[in-house]
């Protein structure tokens, strides 16, 4: 599959250029037909564009997890009883096993918003870890639809959000079968947390 999207990429990429070429400019036929492939394509070429993207951005999260790896060992020596695993997986693909409680502290800025935030916040964390697309709500969405078969039922999930994002998020996860849902505050008086209780009749 992955072979005939690298084929229609190549595809498209011809067709543009095709596109600035005088000898079919002036053949307004060909013209013509090469902006209806060029239209039918560029929603599949997008998407596997994105495909790529965050991938590579999965790829690239590696040296982040070692160091989260070396954090875990150093502050977990001495302590009987007390481990951590970690898993490199864009969110539950690689997950197995049910849980009794979820935390989740994902990109939550809208996309328009992330290039005009602090510098020492903006150049120093990458992208993946910021933005949450047009909304800033595109991964509640995603573990909302997909946390039910890690996450017992009767269990809680923990949702870090924007400040101004709460009933946003507390309504999804009422719509999505959670009960109790609460929202905390910071110590600054902002929204910060939701939380609420997976419900035994959720589906």
């Amino acid at each position: 599959m992955f072979d005939k999207l690298e084929d229609l990429l190549i595809r498209f990429e011809e067709i543009m250029g095709e596109l600035n070429e005088p000898t079919v400019t002036n053949n307004q036929e060909r013209f013509r037909s090469l902006m209806k492939e060029q239209s039918d394509l560029t929603p599949i070429v997008e998407a596997y564009k994105e495909y790529k993207a965050c991938k590579q951005d999965i790829e690239d999260s590696s040296p982040a997890l070692e160091v989260a790896e070396e954090n875990a060992e150093r502050l977990l020596s001495g302590r009987t009883g007390v481990s951590a695993r970690f898993l490199q997986s864009d969110l539950f693909e690689a997950v197995d096993g049910k849980y009794d409680i979820l935390v989740s502290n994902p990109p939550y800025i809208r996309s328009a918003v992330v290039d005009t935030l602090m510098p020492e916040v903006k150049d120093y964390e990458p992208r993946i870890a910021l933005d949450g697309e047009e909304d800033g709500l595109v991964f509640y969405r995603r573990i909302l639809s997909d946390c039910k078969k890690n996450l017992k039922k009767g269990g809680m999930l923990f949702f870090e959000i924007g400040y101004d994002q709460a009933e946003a998020v507390k309504g999804m996860m009422e719509q999505a079968g959670f009960l109790e849902v609460t929202v905390k505050k910071d110590f600054g008086g902002l929204d910060r947390v939701v939380f609420g209780t997976l419900g035994f009749g959720a589906l």
